[in-house]
């Protein structure tokens, strides 16, 4: 992370958003209640890793697109100390990709489970079941108390 701070930051928001690295310098501000008009809550979209493997077939008739989603960081995970798990309801339906989840786990593992919101945006029963599902994330604006 850049020696930047949000507070003494007096240029484009952008700009120093760009510096300390996209999503850790947009939580930041918002944390430190500066100004900001995001043009774009999207984060990533992807398809489900490992759809086929899990528990996703199960309840393959009950998804539809616009259903919520809840992630998971699994820092114990075998495979990846960064996999984030999705979750329908209480059924694992696979995982974030690899090349998505790092910034996303980091956020979750600290508890910021509020901060992002997984959503169904495509579904394609004739697709091969890794590619059926995919997930939009966005990021949450923050509640002004």
């Amino acid at each position: 992370m850049h020696d930047v701070s949000c507070d003494e930051y007096d240029g484009d928001i952008f700009s120093f958003v760009m510096q300390i690295g996209c999503i850790v310098g947009i939580y930041l501000c918002i944390e430190h209640k500066k100004e900001i008009v995001m043009v774009n809550q999207h984060y990533a979209t992807f398809y489900i890793a490992g759809f086929s493997y899990w528990d996703g077939l199960e309840v393959f008739d009950e998804l539809r697109v616009g259903m919520e989603l809840r992630l998971e960081a699994e820092p114990l995970n075998g495979y990846d100390p960064n996999a984030v798990k999705i979750l329908f309801h209480d059924t694992l339906l696979g995982y974030v990709p690899r090349e998505e989840n790092e910034e996303l786990s980091k956020f979750l593992q600290l508890g910021h489970t509020e901060l992002f919101s997984a959503k169904i945006s495509r579904i394609n029963p004739e697709a091969h079941p890794e590619k059926q599902i995919c997930v939009t994330l966005k990021i949450n604006k923050k509640e002004r108390g």
